[in-house]
């Protein structure tokens, strides 16, 4: 068994869309039966953003991704109100429907 999707719904569709795109992921825009959202895929593993609806949201989500980009970069990138926590390893941050996510940068595995 392993994990292939992940649904983050949001209050704003929009400003989640920045926000993960900003720390690098390239989402494609998607229809199928159901409302706009977006979809990133990478390794088999699909992570799709959706609005809310019915006051359905996400609570408790903690997500943690890594990235090829310097930290310092990613940072940049990012508008400050989301910064939580900043480390020499690590970045602390609340999406715009305050989930928390972490971004380390990548480590190459030889």
């Amino acid at each position: 068994m392993r994990l292939s999707t992940i649904v983050l719904y949001s209050s704003d569709l929009e400003k989640s869309l920045s926000f993960y795109s900003s720390l690098g992921l390239n989402f494609k825009e998607e229809q199928h039966g159901g409302p706009i959202h977006y979809s990133f895929e990478r390794e088999g593993l699909v992570f799709e953003i959706y609005p809310s609806e019915n006051d359905l949201h996400s609570s408790g989500l903690r997500l943690e991704l890594e990235t090829n980009l310097e930290l310092s970069d990613a940072i940049s990138a990012l508008d400050t109100k989301y910064i939580r926590k900043i480390s020499d390893k690590s970045i602390k941050l609340s999406d715009p429907d305050n989930n928390i996510v972490i971004v380390r940068k990548s480590i190459d595995k030889k």
